[in-house]
């Protein structure tokens, strides 16, 4: 776990937060993930 700061940009799993990354890094990941969620959401099982 690290210590994150109100502001800082986390990984959070299970409410803790395991890794701090920059806002660029996060940005990507949230763009990325918004993409998984649209494709499944086109292509239901």
């Amino acid at each position: 776990m690290v210590e994150a700061q109100v502001g800082d940009w986390a990984v959070v799993h299970a409410g803790y937060a395991i890794q701090i990354m920059d806002e660029e890094d996060a940005q990507e990941t949230i763009r990325l993930w918004n993409e998984v969620v649209e494709f499944d959401q086109k292509n239901p099982e």
